[in-house]
């Protein structure tokens, strides 16, 4: 507790009538694996800490188990590793299917290549061919 005096609406209180600054109750800190009691007196900070470690959980993004026999968190965590475990394995079964679909578009593409590469060789053997025919004529017709 502080030295002031407690108010009661803005928890504002003077101390020694100079300055005013905001006064809190004295609160229980709460651990995560700290026993609960069963004293009336204790059972509202205990459901304080219970609050807290629900809200700690949420924004740490972990779930804590408040209540719940140890067979039950036991049972959820081999579920859960073998939902894990199956979708790994689908997850593995997806990335295998895609790698041998884009292994045959591979090798669509190179035998694709191999071909386009053939018809541009004879192509230009046939240009050329039709190039060497062409001069060969002209010097053939033209006159000494």
């Amino acid at each position: 507790m502080g030295l002031g005096y407690h108010t009661v609406g803005n928890n504002l209180s003077a101390v020694n009538g100079f300055t005013a600054h905001q006064m809190y109750p004295q609160i229980k800190r709460c651990n995560v694996g700290e026993a609960v009691s069963n004293n009336a007196d204790d059972d509202h900070e205990n459901e304080m800490c219970q609050g807290m470690m629900e809200l700690g959980a949420q924004s740490n993004k972990k779930r804590v188990v408040v209540d719940g026999p140890r067979e039950v968190v036991v049972e959820r965590r081999r579920r859960r590793m073998i939902k894990n475990r199956e979708s790994a394995a689908r997850s593995r079964a997806r990335k295998q299917a895609y790698t041998v679909e884009l292994e045959h578009e591979l090798n669509q593409l190179k035998e694709e290549n191999a071909k386009l590469k053939q018809i541009v060789v004879l192509r230009r053997k046939s240009s050329k061919k039709v190039d060497k025919l062409r001069i060969i004529r002209r010097t053939a017709s033209l006159t000494w």
